[in-house]
């Protein structure tokens, strides 16, 4: 019976034993089909970026970034603008809210950003009186101002500037915009003096040519006549000023009674007398004089 009781003892514990040994060695084969299962995966993830352009990749997300920055920093040049319109003219609350929608469709429409429409308002409503034009007035001369800006290649800003200065030199309405806009693109069109460069002579010479009757039209065409003898921005404004004051100081000329032209046709006869021309109109401008005279 010793015997027997220590044969199944030792059986049990062979038992156990080997149990124990084939459980680590499934253990050891679920965990190996496991480690292959991911090596796999790991393999095929290798291959799959093996068939991608990683650097486009990269380069892709790069340009996202890059986008969103852009937007978020135009969105805050926008607000600043519109806050700046509103310090400079002082309108706000519903008004504010429609310059800002129309500067985003005007942004839109033109391609020039949200933010460029809505500083050229700023720079349109620091020259002009609002109280005067209106808000309908405001936004006739914004979108002439693009108008003006695609026609002669000028910033949005340059454009804004030169339409509200010829404006105000002329005492013109708001709703004659778009007379100036035509006025400016035909007389580069016809002339050597190029939208920027009629600007900037009107600048100098658009006050005293109003005050004097001569008209927005007829200034642009004086003003290309000297263009033609490379006389252009400051040098053609200054010297058209100065002829214009000279005339009517000197020979007593109404050129709200008389054009120009005819004032300038009734000199041709003293076209080379030198002498007279230096009095009349002074040294420094009896060039132009002349070329005016001769072009009359």
């Amino acid at each position: 019976m010793e015997n027997v009781s220590i044969k199944i003892t030792l059986t049990d514990k062979i038992s156990d034993g080997l149990k124990k040994i084939k459980s680590l060695f499934e253990g050891v084969e679920v965990s190996s089909r496991k480690a292959t299962s991911q090596t796999d995966k790991f393999r095929s993830i290798c291959d799959k970026l093996r068939n991608t352009n990683i650097l486009a990749v990269a380069d892709m997300f790069e340009r996202v970034g890059e986008a969103v920055a852009g937007a978020a920093a135009a969105g805050l040049q926008f607000r600043q603008s519109v806050a700046d319109l509103s310090s400079i003219t002082g309108i706000a609350g519903k008004d504010l809210e429609d310059l800002a929608e129309r500067s985003r469709a005007i942004g839109r429409e033109s391609g020039l950003g949200a933010d460029t429409a809505a500083r050229a308002y700023s720079l349109l409503a620091s020259q002009i009186e609002i109280s005067r034009i209106g808000m309908k007035g405001l936004n006739e001369l914004a979108e002439q101002s693009v108008t003006l800006a695609e026609a002669s290649g000028m910033s949005l800003d340059a454009a804004a500037n030169a339409l509200a200065a010829t404006v105000n030199q002329f005492g013109l309405s708001a709703d004659e915009a778009g007379r100036v806009t035509n006025v400016l693109a035909a007389g580069s069109k016809y002339g050597a003096a190029e939208i920027e460069d009629l600007s900037n002579s009107f600048r100098i010479a658009g006050a005293t040519a109003s005050a004097m009757g001569l008209s927005v039209e007829a200034t642009a065409g004086a003003l290309e006549i000297l263009s033609q003898a490379n006389l252009k921005g400051h040098e053609s404004g200054t010297a058209l000023r100065n002829i214009i004051i000279r005339l009517n100081t000197e020979l007593g000329v109404d050129l709200g009674e008389t054009s120009l032209g005819k004032a300038l046709e009734a000199l041709q006869p003293k076209l080379e007398d030198a002498a007279y021309l230096t009095k009349v109109f002074g040294v420094e401008n009896i060039a132009a004089a002349q070329f005016l005279i001769q072009n009359a």
